[in-house]
């Protein structure tokens, strides 16, 4: 989830994620705070040497007034601005049923043009 890494940062257990593809899914948190859960990843410096981003699902992630809120799809758009590295939203991944099981650790690699991430094993 994004809130516990983000609730991470700054402890012994925080990760490193230069050169990663960092990969987050979210429940039950309303877009605003998506938005500063991921702010505060790149004012932390998080972002910057990131090889790429998959975004799983997003439950319950609905605003509750959606007049004032701005799309998800948008936030992590303006959040990522400046940054050249793939971004793929909305994968099989997540507190849903028929999740992918994304191991950590591994070589992966995102090619955007074929629509493809690829995870092979050491």
């Amino acid at each position: 989830c994004l809130s516990l890494l983000c609730s991470l940062l700054g402890t012994p257990f925080e990760p490193d994620l230069d050169d990663k593809i960092l990969f987050w899914e979210e429940i039950g948190e309303e877009p605003f705070r998506i938005d500063r859960y991921l702010y505060q990843l790149r004012l932390a410096g998080k972002l910057r040497r990131l090889r790429g981003m998959l975004v799983g699902r997003l439950v319950d992630c609905q605003p509750r007034d959606r007049r004032r809120a701005l799309p998800l799809r948008g936030i992590i758009s303006d959040v990522l601005e400046g940054y050249r590295y793939p971004v793929v939203l909305g994968l099989p991944f997540g507190h849903a049923r028929g999740r992918w099981t994304l191991p950590v650790g591994y070589d992966a690699a995102i090619d955007t043009g074929k629509g493809a991430v690829r995870i092979t094993a050491p």
